[in-house]
């Protein structure tokens, strides 16, 4: 019966330990507003959209939602959770941008969009894999 319950503790801890991630980079900012509300600042991107392929010259649209608090915004490439290059820096927050992308962007078959608040880069969103190909 005691390596019964040992086992079961010992699967419960596995569990436990194997479902905890780092999430210290998807803390939200918190923001006082004028009316003394407290407000979580968020962002969600929704374009790209998975699996969707972009090849350099091409235009298309990086569309996200993020609360009326985060007032600007930049917008970035990442390949595997690793920058790659910016796409505009400081940029009003509109929800979403037109990109035309260039001749000479880098090339992934692994990329994610990350758009951020400006003043705060922790607040972020990150798009679902796409792919950014070279021309047949």
């Amino acid at each position: 019966m005691k390596l019964k319950s040992i086992y079961c503790f010992i699967f419960v801890l596995i569990l436990f330990v194997s479902g905890c991630r780092d999430h210290s980079r998807h803390v939200p900012e918190i923001t006082i507003s004028e009316g003394g509300d407290v407000v979580t600042n968020w962002i969600t991107v929704s374009k790209p959209d998975y699996g969707e392929t972009w090849q350099p010259g091409t235009i298309h649209e990086i569309q996200w939602k993020s609360n009326t608090e985060i007032s600007r915004v930049n917008i970035d490439v990442f390949k595997k959770g690793s920058y790659l290059y910016s796409i505009m820096t400081d940029l009003e927050n509109t929800g979403s941008y037109t990109w035309q992308v260039p001749e000479n962007a880098t090339m992934t078959n692994h990329a994610k969009i990350r758009v951020s608040s400006t003043n705060d880069g922790n607040v972020e969103g990150f798009s679902e894999v796409f792919y950014l190909v070279v021309r047949p």
